[in-house]
């Protein structure tokens, strides 16, 4: 998957429900608040997902080898010099789930991608714990281990022999592309911080803890989160701030497992001002932030490696290159409602327009909570299939309510090129690949100079309170372009029993060009009439 890809998918996640039963507050006079992750997948992602599950793992898996009661599971990941962390551990045939047998007389084997043999490390004691992980240096890419060793404690009449031959590939890259939060919050009341974590390296996911900063300070989290190679999910807290003034807000991700391959992008950061609430207006609040994109985009990466021996013969040549285009089409509404709704709410009605259009309307009725909702918190979700509109609604047992509005469409067409060219001791072994294609997700249509949210909530469990928030939302003109140019940085590599001199170049590009907007404000409160 390309950057932009996994962009929409993120966009897509902003949709996520609140719940406060995954949070950890920090300090202890602290509001504790409502952290959590999800993910939602192109049309495909039906379903919330929290940040303990393994929505998808589509990405690189161990290699296993069985002989006996025994298997050995290994992988190995390659970082951008060259090193390779290897781990092996053993298990029982039947139950991969679990470390059992103890392992010894260990023997690791490199090749080359052209099948040369690079170096046989022997590990001859046994190791406690089952687990071997060692780490080597200056290798090419396209290595392949072969993995072998005695396995004995689990058939008391023999030690059984398993091989196994795990390829190394990239390690995963978990990135904070975004963070999305309303520019001004009110003192003392609930506010949404939505941050999108991606995996950039598309060849394997990866879990990490995703943490809340205000001012330097963490004041929650969401620990273990998942991502799957090439995706992207949202972190999402509800935090109140107690103090009015300038916040600085970060959202930070940590303890990335497999180790990040760069942790210079897990972290992202933006401002908001707390003001004073409105001394006329002493009810509930309904306070709310949108934002609009329609834009069309373009990414483009590549990345070249040559190594020669001494003598300046080559040795190893590769190359990609990956490029994506496509529109990304989202509409955002994340609105607090200071107080807490019960359920069943007696009536909800949404609408989105552009342009003089009716994109989207619906009426919901006798509203419960779905039976999946989470300790801390009641919520229900309404989606319509294929259309990339969803509707969410949670009511928080700390006393407010969460709402979000959701339209997600787009379209991306991708193309990625590798290549590699490799001495095997006699002649040059080359080897190419190609992966082209196209993903959509939701339903395109042409929208105006403004957008508009209709939301309404009508609480019949205490009268007939109606909260009511309409905003239309300017859109404006955006032109964005980042590019990396080509560098290039020379080195060393270690290929027993030469070292090779290495030449790797990198470039990067990301246009968008199309319309965007932000507001933030509040709606209304009608209360029932007093008796």
């Amino acid at each position: 998957m390309i950057t932009t890809d996994r962009r929409i998918l993120g966009l897509a996640t902003l949709a996520a429900l609140l719940v406060a039963a995954t949070a950890c507050t920090e300090s202890p006079t602290a509001l504790r608040q409502g952290a959590a992750a999800y993910s939602r997948v192109g049309s495909l992602g039906q379903g919330r997902h929290f940040n303990s599950e393994k929505y998808r793992d589509s990405g690189a898996k161990p290699a296993i080898g069985r002989s006996g009661a025994a298997a050995l599971a290994a992988e190995a990941l390659q970082d951008e010099g060259g090193g390779i962390t290897l781990q092996v551990t053993s298990h029982r045939a039947a139950d991969l789930s679990t470390l059992a047998g103890d392992m010894s007389r260990i023997q690791v084997k490199a090749f080359a991608a052209s099948g040369r043999l690079l170096f046989t490390r022997n590990y001859p004691g046994a190791l406690v714990g089952n687990t071997l992980s060692v780490s080597y240096a200056g290798l090419p890419p396209g290595v392949t281990f072969q993995v072998q060793a005695n396995v004995g404690g689990l058939d008391r009449n023999r030690t059984d022999v398993v091989t196994v031959n795990p390829r190394a590939g990239r390690r995963p890259d978990l990135a904070v592309t975004a963070i999305a939060a309303a520019a001004t919050a009110i003192v003392n009341t609930p506010v949404i911080i939505s941050a999108t974590i991606a995996e950039l390296n598309g060849f394997h996911g990866a879990r990490a803890d995703c943490g809340l900063f205000v001012d330097g300070a963490r004041v929650d989290r969401a620990d273990g989160i998942w991502v799957d190679a090439g995706d992207a999910v949202s972190c999402v807290f509800t935090y109140t701030f107690a103090t009015t003034g300038d916040e600085r807000v970060e959202v930070r991700i940590a303890h990335v497992t497999p180790a990040d391959a760069d942790p210079s992008n897990n972290v992202a950061m933006t401002h908001i001002s707390v003001l004073a609430p409105d001394p006329t207006n002493p009810g509930p609040t309904f306070s709310f932030f949108a934002d609009i994109r329609d834009v069309v985009f373009e990414s483009a990466d590549t990345f070249s490696t040559t190594w020669t021996f001494p003598s300046g013969a080559l040795f190893l040549e590769q190359s990609s290159a990956f490029s994506s285009s496509g529109t990304d089409q989202s509409a955002l509404f994340n609105g607090t409602i200071s107080a807490q709704l019960s359920f069943p709410i007696a009536r909800i009605d949404v609408a989105q327009t552009s342009g003089g259009q009716l994109l989207h309307s619906a009426r919901y009725d006798q509203v419960a909570p779905d039976p999946n909702s989470s300790v801390g918190a009641d919520c229900a979700v309404r989606e319509e299939l294929g259309t990339g509109v969803s509707f969410f609604i949670c009511s928080q047992s700390l006393g407010f309510t969460t709402i979000t509005y959701l339209r997600s469409a787009g379209t991306v067409t991708f193309e990625s090129m590798e290549f590699s060219k490799v001495w095997n001791g006699e002649s040059f072994d080359e080897f190419t690949f190609t992966d082209n294609g196209s993903t959509s997700t939701g339903l395109l249509l042409p929208w105006g100079s403004t957008f508009t949210f209709n939301v309404t909530i009508t609480d019949g469990t205490i009268g007939s309170t109606v909260y009511s928030a309409a905003t239309t939302v300017p859109l404006g003109p955006v032109s964005t372009s980042i590019i990396e140019p080509k560098t290039c940085a020379s080195g060393t590599a270690s290929v027993p029993p030469d070292v090779l001199n290495t030449f790797t170049c990198l470039s990067s590009l990301f246009s968008e060009t199309g319309t965007v907007g932000t507001v933030s404000g509040s709606g209304t409160t009608v209360f029932p009439p007093t008796p």
